[in-house]
């Protein structure tokens, strides 16, 4: 009897420990990729409270500096889904290789320029009629010494509020950093002008830079681009639409929560996943800084009309011509990027029926 009740014992255990409920043994692992910024948030959130197995997959989150480093990286790391800025995802090597298949956040308002705060460009605001809160004059500007970080958010910003002033980045002096390397550089004097993106302007007030312009004050929008690897979605569209599903579900959950618990767990992913020490009124500053769309809101902005136009590509064809007229393009690539071929609404669509 007792050897029988042994081995019921053992088969109750071998039953629960493969079974997928208990231990999730289906579960597909999908390899996404993120910056140390608020677009991480979501994914990293829905690790913490198991979205991802609910689901019956596995989110693998790796981790970047920057949205042309995962790009960059595409091939190396194989992700599926990653959440990149605008100009990696119009102008990388490998932007051919990706779909634009949704909106991560705008963040126009947490990208910004800086300058020290005894800086000469501080007595300059106005000068452009057309942008009143922007600080900054084409005498002031011209051959000071910028820090940045190339082919980022922060580039497209820096040359769009130059712009403002009848300049462009060859009229300053550029310097390319690492983020993170490029705030310290400037806290230890270097440079004249900042131009950075959350978290690092977080810490610029309390660092002694003042802002002097952002993506609002420029007029111009800053969206982080969810972007699938093209090869891997035509393979497993299933599971692009997954991790759609946990992003938009993270949307949803940030937009009817209060807002102080949200802040308590940036809070917590500030701290585990960027390395950053955030207080609660400093978190609730940068959520409200990053705009965020639900899915029926995306799915009305990724809708094509009759001309095949819609707000996101009209958006888009603007940025394309605008890198153009830069000279940012090569003839080439041109017509491929006005096609906007790698805009596409079809896994928005299949998660909303």
């Amino acid at each position: 009897m007792k050897l029988i009740a042994t081995l019921n014992i053992l088969v109750l255990n071998l039953v629960f420990l493969f079974s997928p409920a208990a231990g999730y043994a289906d579960e597909v692992q999908i390899t996404t990729a993120w910056q140390s910024e608020h677009e991480a948030f979501i994914p990293w959130y829905a690790k913490k409270m198991q979205w991802d197995k609910e689901l019956g997959i596995s989110l693998k989150l790796l981790h970047f500096q920057s949205g042309d480093e995962i790009a960059k990286s595409l091939h190396a790391t194989e992700w599926a889904l990653a959440g990149i800025g605008m100009k990696p995802a119009l102008t990388s090597i490998y932007a051919h290789q990706m779909l634009l298949v949704g909106i991560a956040n705008n963040e126009s308002n947490a990208n910004a320029v800086y300058v020290h705060e005894d800086s000469p460009i501080l007595a300059a605001k106005g000068q452009n009629p057309d942008y009143p809160n922007l600080y900054g004059s084409k005498e002031l500007l011209q051959n000071k010494t910028v820090l940045y970080t190339q082919n980022t958010s922060a580039e497209l910003l820096l040359d769009v509020w130059l712009s403002r002033f009848g300049l462009s980045l060859n009229d300053v002096k550029l310097k390319s950093f690492d983020p993170r390397a490029a705030s310290g550089a400037f806290k230890a004097g270097m440079g004249d002008i900042l131009v950075t993106w959350s978290p690092f302007t977080l810490a610029a007030k309390k660092n002694g830079f003042t802002q002097i312009a952002n993506g609002n004050t420029c007029k111009l929008d800053q969206y982080v681009f969810l972007v699938a690897n093209q090869d891997y979605a035509s393979k497993n569209p299933e599971h692009i639409e997954k991790v759609l599903q946990v992003y938009f579900k993270g949307i949803d959950w940030i937009q009817n929560t209060p807002k102080e618990d949200v802040a308590k767990e940036y809070i917590e992913f500030y701290k585990e996943w960027i390395g950053q020490d955030l207080d609660m009124e400093t978190a609730l500053v940068d959520l409200e800084l990053h705009a965020l769309y639900p899915l029926a809101e995306q799915l009305n902005m990724f809708k094509v009309n009759e001309e095949n136009q819609s707000i996101v590509k009209e958006f888009l064809l603007k940025m394309i011509n605008y890198y153009n007229e830069q000279g940012k393009i090569k003839n080439e690539d041109l017509a491929r990027l006005q096609r906007l071929d790698n805009v596409s609404d079809t896994f928005l669509k299949a998660i909303h029926e």
